[in-house]
């Protein structure tokens, strides 16, 4: 459980890309720009028009209307346009894709028609007398979806696995040439699929035919050439819409949107999430898996023990965050206490919490918040010693001495620092033990590393230390804030390309990096220091704040909202969720309950470095 988990552990690491990002940013890694250099002669434009692309989206959205289209060609496409691919969709779902690259100014008509074709055969409408009826009635309902390429750039690649470095996921598209064919993938295709830059690259190679072997035999043995291109996209995203253009198949916010009340209606957003995914049946298993939007599943079913339990310790937080709506604090209490409850009931098919000491720790965590937001302690006293059991056992004291045992898994300290200092809230036997576990953390953990245990550890010094009492690790957390600073994307770090990845965090050492949903666990502890003055004095309440508003500028680009909606099956369970990473489909727990954690300690800060509760000059 290392990597995209909620507990510590190596950033997940999804697709990268080249870019311009500052040697402060990948002083790990150097990235060559292996894009060769176009044919002599004036160049075509980068991209087509926009207003030549409305233009043809336009026309293309009225043979959707009238459900036909011509069988002679159409020369529509926008100048500067080397290919288009035309996707129709009936409430999220894909009727057709076409797909077409084409120097004749028809590419656009060519794919229009094999969307079209697949459409016709996949609309579900019966063969029947009244067949014609009902595609007129549902016609309407059908939703236009067009990227148009550019410039297509030769990439000098050796072999496949560069192609991860190279490609800006969900931006880019992958081409194919052998002779005077050109076959592609289009990024917003291969984001509604899930495909991979190198998955792109041999579908591609695939539809020219061309036999499932390695790159450079195939370079060898052919005129293979590979190109990467750049697109227009447009989209209705729901239906009789407008169209939007897209960027990563969403759009990119601003940071002007980092607003106190942006903040908190993303707050209740991902909180209602979170309560939609309520288990549906009779069984105690709390709640589902992670959502998965393009083909409407949740995938695993049960939520692990670990998320479960965290997103109960999220929602908890959440009720006692000020400036919500109590209607909002309510619900959320609610279910998270029927979480917990219910992970004490193991179903057949559902994990024991207490047979993982990590989630015995957050169970035990999330328990504590929960009281702390007003909710009655009714958990089993069998269930509740057995889970502490669990904990206890990866600790030990030894002649005064601190150690570790064989059961304490090596990631995911901090969540076990941070249960031991709830417990010891309530059970002073457990106070030297807790403290000594959090000293060892601040001790033992080397400078670089004490980011990976946060926000948990964090919290826990927090939990064992009184209010107006001297923070021991104070020093220690100031000067990884400061570190982690540096590692975070600014605007003269990113390309073009890479807009909508301002102010997320890289802390991996892998090629060309790109921010994850693992930017969000530093920064959730950020905004609990912002408001602790013993952290944050008041003269450095503004930098901070500035810095903190970029990470949440990033948090809410990993929200699912109204433009990405377009290539989903369920507006309602969409709505709300959090993505693991930009170029990710799916609504997964983890993130969405550390994104409300971050928010939720960023409205508490806020709140407490205010006059009154009034937001300081420059706060979001």
């Amino acid at each position: 459980m290392v990597g995209g988990r909620l507990i510590p552990g190596n950033a997940a690491r999804g697709p990268r890309s080249t870019s311009r990002r500052s040697a402060r940013v990948v002083g790990w890694a150097c990235v060559g720009v292996l894009a060769a250099t176009p044919a002599r002669g004036a160049e075509p434009p980068p991209l087509p028009s926009a207003a030549d692309c409305i233009s043809t989206f336009n026309t293309i959205q009225s043979w959707v209307r009238d459900w036909t289209v011509s069988h002679e060609a159409q020369p529509i496409d926008p100048p500067g346009t080397t290919g288009a691919c035309v996707t129709l969709r009936l409430g999220g779902r894909v009727l057709g894709r076409g797909t077409s690259f084409a120097d004749d100014r028809v590419a656009a008509w060519r794919a229009a028609r094999e969307a079209f074709v697949q459409a016709v055969e996949s609309l579900p409408v019966e063969e029947d007398a009244l067949r014609a009826r009902r595609i007129e009635e549902m016609t309407p309902r059908v939703t236009l979806d067009i990227q148009f390429s550019g410039r297509l750039t030769p990439l000098l690649i050796e072999d496949e696995s560069a192609m991860a470095h190279l490609i800006a996921p969900g931006v880019e598209g992958l081409a194919a040439r052998i002779g005077a064919r050109i076959e592609g993938v289009f990024p917003g295709a291969m984001l509604s699929t899930g495909t991979t830059a190198v998955d792109g690259l041999r579908v591609a190679m695939s539809r020219l035919n061309l036999p499932p072997r390695p790159l450079p035999e195939l370079k060898r043995s052919t005129d293979l050439v590979v190109y990467r291109f750049s697109v227009r996209h447009l989209a209705q995203p729901r239906e009789q819409a407008a169209p939007e253009f897209l960027f990563r198949g969403g759009r990119v916010i601003s940071s002007s949107e980092v607003t106190g009340s942006r903040l908190r209606e993303a707050a209740a957003a991902i909180s209602a999430h979170l309560v939609s995914h309520a288990w549906p049946g009779v069984e105690p298993c709390g709640m589902t898996g992670d959502y998965r939007p393009l083909i409407d599943r949740y995938e695993p079913m049960i939520a692990e023990p670990l998320e479960q339990a965290a997103c109960a310790f999220a929602l908890a937080r959440y009720a006692t965050t000020p400036g919500i709506a109590e209607r909002d604090a309510s619900r959320a209490r609610r279910f998270a206490a029927e979480i917990l409850d219910r992970l004490t009931a193991i179903a057949p098919d559902e994990k024991d919490p207490a047979d993982d000491p990590i989630a015995s720790g957050m169970w035990l965590a999330a328990h504590d918040a929960l009281r702390e937001s007003g909710v009655p302690d009714t958990a089993p006293s069998e269930f509740k010693e057995r889970v502490l059991a669990t904990l206890l056992r990866t600790v030990t004291m030894r002649d005064g001495s601190f150690e570790w045992t064989a059961d304490a898994p090596i990631a995911g300290r901090g969540v076990l620092a941070l249960a031991l200092a709830s417990v010891a809230r309530h059970d002073d036997s457990k106070r030297a033990l807790a403290v000594a576990t959090v000293r060892s953390l601040y001790r033992d953990t080397e400078a670089a590393r004490l980011v990976s245990e946060m926000p948990w550890l964090g919290w826990a010094e927090l939990a064992l230390t009184e209010r107006n009492d001297e923070l021991p690790s104070a020093v220690a957390l100031i000067e990884m804030r400061r570190a982690a600073t540096n590692f975070q994307l600014k605007e003269e770090d990113l390309d073009a390309n890479e807009a909508d990845l301002l102010g997320g965090t890289v802390f991996t050492r892998s090629r060309a990096p790109l921010p994850t949903w693992n930017s969000l666990r530093p920064a959730a502890f950020f905004a609990t220091m912002l408001g602790d003055p013993r952290m944050t004095p008041a003269a450095e309440v503004l930098p901070e704040l500035s810095r903190l508003r970029a990470s949440l500028r990033f948090l809410l680009q990993l929200m699912i909202d109204d433009p990405v909606l377009h290539m989903y099956r369920d507006r309602e369970r969409s709505i709300g969720g959090v993505r693991p990473a930009v170029w990710e489909q799916s609504a997964a727990l983890e993130p969405a309950a550390m994104a409300l954690l971050t928010l939720s300690e960023a409205l508490r800060a806020m709140d407490a470095r205010s006059p009154r509760g009034a937001p300081p000059a420059g706060s979001p």
